[in-house]
């Protein structure tokens, strides 16, 4: 079966231990680490190089699996458009600007869903938690 296992670098079977007490379940731990753990995150894949580095780049960025996705290359792209309908299926244009003001509850929708799909945003940028900004939601999610 499979171990999710924090403070320690590697976990080998312990031979010792499973063959004195007949359990073949028992681990060692090999490198403890001596800092804290300010992330963690499972994946049901191994990480590319690049998702790796952007997972380190950002900071906070939640990384899919991207190898499962495409990039939308604009916008307007079906795929997204599929993704804000099904997200926010009640949407209308507001021409007067000083009458688009949103409540606190979308303005959490609004970051949860740029969390979860921005990083199949083409815009290098609008990729990143650190750097997404007003202007790349503009782009991508709200007009």
């Amino acid at each position: 079966g499979s171990r999710v296992v924090f403070g320690a670098r590697h976990i080998w079977p312990d031979s010792d231990e499973a063959s004195s007490s007949g359990e073949a379940n028992r681990f060692k731990f090999i490198g403890g680490l001596t800092g804290r753990v300010l992330r963690a995150a499972l994946y049901d894949l191994a990480l590319s190089r690049e998702d790796i580095a952007l997972n380190a780049a950002s900071g906070s960025v939640k990384l899919w699996p991207t190898s499962r996705h495409s990039i939308f290359q604009y916008p307007e792209d079906k795929d997204n458009m599929e993704l804000l309908r099904a997200e926010f299926p009640r949407w209308t244009e507001i021409h007067d600007t000083a009458k688009r003001a949103i409540t606190l509850l979308q303005l959490q929708k609004v970051c949860r869903f740029a969390y979860q799909h921005s990083y199949r945003w083409a815009h290098e940028k609008a990729r990143n938690m650190k750097t997404l900004n007003l202007y790349h939601l503009c782009d991508w999610l709200i007009k």
